[in-house]
Order: C-alpha cells, then sequence, then structure tokens
C-alpha cells in the first residue's frame, strides 16, 4: 500500500503556489530554482461593458494590466476584498489566467498550494476545494495560512507575525506552524488607507491630486519604495 502510494506520488508534476491577495496576486513553481514569484499582477478582472456583436460569441475576460490597460471600456471587478474572495467567478477566472497564461502548466498534472487568510470561514475554503478539484481538476490541494508560511520562510514555527495587506492589518500569533484563530487581531486599516493619507496630503501641501487609477499607482509604488517610520513623542 505504502509502495503504491509513492509510485504514485512520483507521478506528480511540480506543486504550483498561488497566493491570492487583495492588492496583488503571485504564482510559481516550487521547484523553479528562483526565491522570486514567477508571475505577479495586480488582482482585478475585467469584462467588456457592451455585450458581443455575434450571438453566442464567447466574452473576452482580462486580468492583470491586461485589463487596467483597458479600464474605460471594461467592468472591472476585485476577486479578493480584504483578505476573503468576494467574487467567485473573478477568482476562478484569475486562477485560469495563473495556468495556462503565467505558468503555461496543466492544472491536472500538479500539485497546487494555496494560501488563506486568517479566520477565512468553513464554507469558504470547501469552495476552494470544489473549484480546485471539480473545474481544474488538480492533483492534490493543500491550503495554509499566509502568516504560517511567512514565519516558516524566516526558519521558525512558532512566532508573532504582523500581516499588513491591502485593506485589512493582522496580527497572527502561530504556535508550532499552527495559527491561533482565538488570538488573531485584526485592523481595517492598512495598505490602501495609507494610499489614501498620501494622497491627500499631496494635495493639501502641493496641490496635486491623484483620482484616476494610473495615479493612484504612482503613489503606490512611492509608498513601497519610500517608506519611512514616524516617531511619536512622548509629550504628543
Amino acid at each position: 500500500m505504502a509502495a503504491d502510494s509513492a509510485e504514485g506520488h512520483e507521478a506528480w508534476g511540480e506543486a504550483v503556489v498561488i497566493d491570492l491577495g487583495s492588492a496583488f496576486c503571485r504564482a510559481g513553481l516550487v521547484q523553479s530554482g528562483s526565491d522570486e514569484p514567477m508571475a505577479r499582477f495586480e488582482s482585478i478582472v475585467g469584462t467588456p461593458k457592451t455585450p458581443p456583436i455575434m450571438v453566442g460569441m464567447p466574452q473576452p475576460v482580462y486580468v492583470g494590466e491586461r485589463a487596467l490597460g483597458r479600464c474605460g471600456v471594461l467592468i472591472l471587478q476585485k476577486p479578493v476584498v480584504r483578505g476573503l474572495v468576494a467574487d467567485w467567478q473573478a477568482a476562478e477566472r484569475v486562477w485560469h489566467h495563473i495556468y495556462f497564461n503565467e505558468l503555461r502548466v496543466v492544472p491536472e498534472e500538479h500539485p497546487v498550494l494555496l494560501t488563506e487568510a486568517p479566520l477565512t470561514p468553513k464554507a469558504d475554503r470547501e469552495k476552494v476545494t470544489q473549484i480546485m478539484f471539480e473545474t481544474f481538476g488538480v492533483q492534490a490541494l493543500y491550503v495554509a495560512v499566509q502568516a504560517v508560511l511567512t514565519l516558516y520562510d524566516s526558519g521558525r514555527a512558532t512566532g508573532t507575525v504582523v500581516d499588513l495587506g491591502e485593506g485589512v492589518t493582522r496580527v497572527v500569533p502561530v504556535c508550532d506552524g499552527f495559527a491561533m484563530p482565538h488570538a488573531v487581531a485584526q485592523l481595517h486599516v492598512a495598505g490602501q488607507h495609507f494610499t489614501d493619507y498620501l494622497a491627500l496630503l499631496l494635495k493639501e501641501r502641493d496641490g496635486i491630486e491623484f483620482s484616476g487609477r494610473a495615479e493612484r499607482a504612482i503613489l503606490r509604488e512611492i509608498k513601497d519604495r519610500e517608506p519611512k517610520p514616524g516617531v511619536v513623542s512622548e509629550r504628543q
């Protein structure tokens, strides 16, 4: 029985790792030889505002940069909001884009590791499992909490992880590789709010208004490239 199981595992392909976040999606193959993800793009899906001209013609779907480049004629959807899947159809389109356009692999020939946020509802995990096995037919599936994987990357299995995301900040205690759900703290102030505050400061000081999506991308780049910790005095 064990030998048969080992032979079955030898037939498995390289594991696919997918991290679908509120702002960006990252994906790659475990044995690619690189520490950086093979694919990184904004977590956004676009569909045309107008129906196709010919009846029965499939509607094109654009993901990531291709969607942002056509934002004027597309309906844009974010599959993940504050770490939780808000649009399952959009999430499935992102996964399809990863497999067939970014990684160019057949999902039936690879196991997959997916990340999830702490306190993710059980129903969401069941939905992910259903889509991965029934729609994509993956060989195997493992869902891990993002904070636990972050701690593993530092060579530890116990610690506290502060996860500053796009829409929510979480403090996650981890003990022996298991997140402690009863001790997780959440704050709905995160990267998006810092970007909004930076836009407000630049408008008040220099009169520059960042309203469009392209301008906000510049703000996000400034925020990520020039972070400086602030010091609060005892008098304040």
